[in-house]
């Protein structure tokens, strides 16, 4: 019984403690020579000695019993207990985990049931315990729904069903809640990381796994664990991506052997709404910059990332490229596969003067810098970490709103 493991036990002023003494005639009989245990089992599963009988008693049923007894005899303080208990889990959910508002709304029993001494991080492990008793619970009742489960009547099927729509629509709520939670730890993370809370500013490596694991390629990540959508939404959805992979490597393009790594590589797929035979969406290229770098030379393109990233675009254009149904498209057609190409990075004199003599034009915002190369077919946005930061809590903002949650 969690309630009573803890000082916390009976709301009263009075410094009280709880002794408990169980006397039988059956423990009498199957108490050892030395009194230091008894003979009879723990559990059903200890019935496999020799020497215990079928019909003994187990432990386990002895505490069974004790606690339904405690449980009567203590109901009144046990309850007064248990409410202060479960209001001070809704604040707590409210404030700081709405993803397990339906956890309450579902089973509260069982919540009433935690130690009342857990609170923040340990409480939301025990929700989160009891959460995915509740998904599996709805995955089950799915299967009876949706796959011929043979009901009694029309009106136990009628139920059935509508307590399956009502517990799928708040379990899809809650997963959706912990998503944008996840979003918002993100973007704090990234705050963090350009040193926006302190003067550290961290490695190009570590903001680059930030959006998406280092020297791995899209069947190696879940979704979950690249977080493209800071740069743009619609980069999560692509045929191939490979992160900081030698060109020669990438299973997708032939005819290309260079070793440089792109720190993103993206190739898009044809929506999967439209034509077979429609062209490929794009190719996408991106690299990240350390932050606070200023030793920025338009005499090397490795110094340079606007060149960088162009001289990356000139190499894959003069291999081919494989779709989804394994045939090569020549991406030297450059009127039908686009390039993008994103450059993040701190932007300072240097850089902006490097800009500039290649005709970039600075973007509305005054944060970056945007430019169409012809010759290839490419359009490049040189974006200082500030927007993108800027840019994905405006994107973010209404449904952090939504949940009462603010930067």
């Amino acid at each position: 019984m969690p309630d009573l493991t803890s000082n916390v036990f009976l709301p009263t002023n009075d410094n009280l403690y709880l002794k408990v003494y169980i006397t039988a005639d059956y423990l009498d009989k199957h108490v050892g020579n030395e009194r230091t245990k008894f003979d009879f089992p723990e559990d059903e599963s200890s019935y496999h000695s020799p020497s215990l009988s079928y019909s003994s008693i187990t432990f386990d049923e002895i505490k069974s019993q004790l606690t339904k007894q405690l449980e009567e005899i203590l109901r009144v303080p046990l309850d007064i207990l248990r409410q202060e208990k479960i209001e001070a889990v809704k604040r707590h959910v409210a404030q700081s985990s709405p993803q397990f508002k339906y956890v309450l709304k579902y089973k509260e029993e069982e919540v009433k049931k935690l130690p009342a001494t857990l609170n923040g991080d340990k409480l939301d492990v025990e929700l989160f315990r009891i959460q995915q008793k509740l998904e599996l619970e709805t995955k089950m009742l799915a299967n009876e729904v949706l796959n011929g489960h043979e009901y009694n009547s029309i009106e136990d099927y009628q139920l059935a069903y509508e307590k399956y729509i009502k517990q799928a629509n708040d379990v899809g709520k809650a997963n959706l809640v912990k998503y944008v939670i996840h979003r918002k730890s993100i973007i704090d993370l990234l705050n963090k990381f350009l040193g926006e809370e302190s003067d550290k500013f961290y490695s190009e490596r570590t903001i680059h796994e930030l959006f998406f694991p280092i020297r791995k390629e899209s069947d190696d990540v879940k979704y979950e664990q690249q977080n493209l959508w800071l740069i743009d939404e619609r980069l999560a959805y692509h045929f191939y991506l490979a992160s900081d992979k030698p060109i020669s490597d990438m299973p997708v393009i032939n005819d290309v052997d260079s070793t440089d790594r792109p720190d993103l590589f993206i190739f898009n797929s044809t929506f999967a709404f439209v034509d077979e035979e429609a062209p490929f969406n794009s190719f996408i290229l991106v690299e990240f910059k350390k932050p606070e770098r200023n030793d920025y030379s338009d005499k090397d393109s490795k110094s340079n990332p606007a060149d960088q990233v162009v001289d990356y675009i000139g190499k894959l254009r003069s291999g081919k490229a494989k779709d989804r149904r394994n045939k090569y498209i020549q991406m030297s057609e450059k009127d039908r596969v686009p390039f993008y190409a994103y450059v993040i990075c701190d932007f300072n004199p240097k850089l902006i003067d490097i800009l500039k003599s290649k005709d970039f034009n600075v973007t509305p915002d005054g944060m970056g810098y945007f430019y169409f190369n012809r010759q290839y077919n490419a359009y490049i946005e040189v974006l200082s970490y500030q927007k993108v930061l800027k840019d994905a809590k405006n994107r973010n903002r209404i449904l952090f709103e939504k949940l009462g949650i603010s930067f």
